[in-house]
């Protein structure tokens, strides 16, 4: 089922009750377009433990006119058909080291689509399919609408995030969580283990301790703020539909303090 955001399909409410009300409508895969601009996300069930995490694949498709997967959620004939319906699958992405769970399944839905991958995980899964590493430059993947930036180079997690121009929809995996405060007893004792039992979207203990070179993540962190996003898709728990750049910025601020006035002012002149 397609549910474009803003024509009227959803009704208007606020941010926590628009994540909520996705969330609770997708006890099946449910396919939800973010905007009209070649962009969609699924969120999908996702137990690991009894911890509730959710899964998010993203689509995207390109100005090359082919469709990207990022970060697979299972995809069953139903979801598969949806897919089919916005075009041909070209490239299946596993964004990091650890969201590889349905890289198959994606790659028997669309044989004849490439898996590409961060250079660690071939490692990691002997059994991978045939695939190519991850090049944040190759235009031939990402087209012109696409941008894609590895946030550290190798390590355990190896993530790439990536910034959709025409929507202005900033893409992430693990970087950042934000968990629903409504949710199982497990769910809770993960979150406060991982430091994510927040209010607003955090980047876990576990995270942190991956990227602890401070200056590499920094870095990475001040290019992410050069893009101009004001959506956030997140692959666990919710996304960030409202005010999206001073949350992440905020996220941000145990390496790149926020200068409240600048941002302040900032957010005036975008308005």
């Amino acid at each position: 089922m397609l549910l474009p955001f803003g024509h009227g399909k959803l009704p208007k409410i606020n941010q926590y009750q628009q994540s909520k009300n996705c969330r609770d409508s997708i006890k099946d895969n449910i396919m939800i377009n973010s905007g009209g601009n070649n962009l969609w996300f699924v969120r999908s069930p996702l137990s690991l433990g009894g911890v509730q995490v959710t899964s998010q694949m993203t689509i995207v498709k390109t100005t090359l006119n082919q469709l990207i997967l990022i970060s697979p959620v299972k995809i069953d004939e139903s979801l598969k058909s949806e897919i089919e319906a916005l075009g041909q699958v070209a490239w299946i992405v596993a964004p990091n080291n650890f969201h590889h769970l349905f890289i198959s399944s994606a790659k028997q839905a669309f044989p004849e689509a490439k898996i590409v991958c961060p250079e660690g995980l071939p490692k990691k899964i002997k059994t991978l399919e045939e695939h190519s590493i991850i090049d944040v430059n190759d235009g031939n993947v990402w087209g012109a609408d696409l941008e894609a930036l590895r946030l550290y180079n190798g390590g355990l997690g190896d993530e790439h995030v990536f910034f959709h121009g025409p929507s202005q929809t900033l893409i992430l995996t693990d970087l950042f969580m934000w968990f629903d405060e409504k949710t199982n007893f497990a769910t809770k004792i993960f979150t406060a283990l991982m430091g994510v039992n927040s209010e607003t979207p955090k980047m876990s203990r576990m995270m942190k301790w991956i990227y602890r070179d401070k200056a590499v993540l920094r870095e990475s962190f001040r290019k992410i703020l050069d893009w101009d996003f004001n959506r956030v898709l997140l692959a666990h728990s919710r996304n960030i539909e409202l005010d999206a750049k001073p949350q992440i910025r905020e996220a941000m601020s145990f390496l790149i303090p926020v200068d409240n006035k600048a941002a302040s002012e900032n957010q005036q002149k975008t308005g």
